[in-house]
């Protein structure tokens, strides 16, 4: 997974001026230490070394702190030319013992460590699926009610795009994808041309899914297929009704072909004028107990679609189905290991 370049601190308030240093030092794909780094109007030099040649490019203080940064930990540099007086575990030899300071500790998945990471804010896991590199002890519990946050739909969605095989003909949206055209009017070239990481170009895509946020209070999701030219709403909660849900439904399907021929996506002959032909199938598990399982269920309607999977099972125990999902999603997030910042 690639990693966005870490972003230069600012130290006890002090913030560069217009012509003072600007740059970046971040990690190549063969995980050397690269920088760039210019003053304006002047020649910018780009190079690769170790952390030690870098920072003595940088007239920069740090006073003694850790940044705790999510790629690496300095401390103690003053002025240019100053070595590092104490380096982060990354840079040390791994023959070398560890001093007595305090130092991170590796936790294994457990329930108990589950049902206690309310109030633990001292802490990232990390993830292959999560959008960014680090969650905090938040993540899984953002409210009472078990609502899923976008955070929580994105590293689900993204989980099954790198399950996704590369000749598929479908692909899922980012969850906030409908707000986001809704409220910033963004077209997301990045998206459409695969640029956006775990997203396939849609330029061989006939088949997408959109998870719809309606109003930070219930999710639902919409299949739209150009080639029959439908959207097929899945919504575990349908008595809902909302004029809201109507709104944002009318609006990703006037909107829809717009962004595609935007993007220059060839919809093919069949391609016709809004709207599309759009049903609510009433065969689908309806949401039983907390308010908040609407967006558990969209992610099994997802796994279950791009599986060819029974999307409606007679009988079925949709409390425990719901139960079960968080359980296994929980796992999946957190089970790999955790890295606590001891304070």
């Amino acid at each position: 997974m690639s990693m966005p370049p870490p972003q230069m601190p600012f130290v006890d308030g002090y913030r560069p001026v217009e012509d003072d240093f600007f740059g970046d030092i971040y990690f190549d794909a063969n995980n050397e230490i690269n920088y760039s780094f210019g003053r304006n109007n002047q020649e910018s030099s780009t190079g690769t070394g170790n952390l030690n040649q870098v920072l003595e490019k940088l007239d920069l203080v740090i006073k003694s702190h850790d940044t705790h940064h999510q790629y690496y930990q300095f401390t103690s540099i003053k002025g240019r030319g100053r070595r590092i007086k104490k380096k982060s575990k990354l840079l040390k030899s791994p023959f070398q013992e560890f001093d007595s300071t305090p130092r991170d500790k590796e936790e294994e998945f457990s329930e108990h460590l589950i049902n206690n990471l309310i109030g633990r804010k001292n802490y990232w896991v990390y993830t292959e699926y999560h959008p960014n590199v680090g969650m905090d002890s938040d993540f899984w519990t953002k409210a009472t009610t078990g609502w899923f946050d976008t955070p929580h739909m994105s590293c689900w969605i993204n989980k099954l795009l790198l399950e996704r095989d590369p000749e598929a003909d479908w692909t899922i949206l980012p969850s906030f994808f409908l707000s986001s055209v809704k409220m910033f009017r963004t077209w997301f070239h990045d998206l459409a041309s695969g640029q956006m990481w775990p997203f396939p170009a849609i330029e061989h895509v006939d088949i997408f899914y959109v998870s719809v946020n309606v109003d930070n209070q219930h999710w639902c999701f919409a299949v739209i297929d150009i080639p029959k030219w439908s959207m097929t709403v899945y919504d575990s909660y349908q008595e809902i009704c909302s004029t809201a849900r109507t709104d944002m439904l009318n609006f990703l399907d006037y909107m829809f072909t717009t962004w595609l021929a935007y993007n220059n996506y060839d919809m093919g002959p069949t391609f016709r004028y809004p709207p599309f032909d759009r049903s609510y199938p009433i065969s689908v598990p309806h949401q039983s107990g907390s308010v908040g399982d609407c967006g558990v269920w969209v992610c099994i309607f997802l796994q279950r679609l791009i599986s060819n999977e029974e999307l409606y099972i007679s009988n079925e125990d949709t409390a425990k189905a719901v139960r079960e999902f968080r359980w296994n999603f929980c796992k999946l997030m957190y089970g790999k290991k955790f890295r606590v910042h001891s304070t």
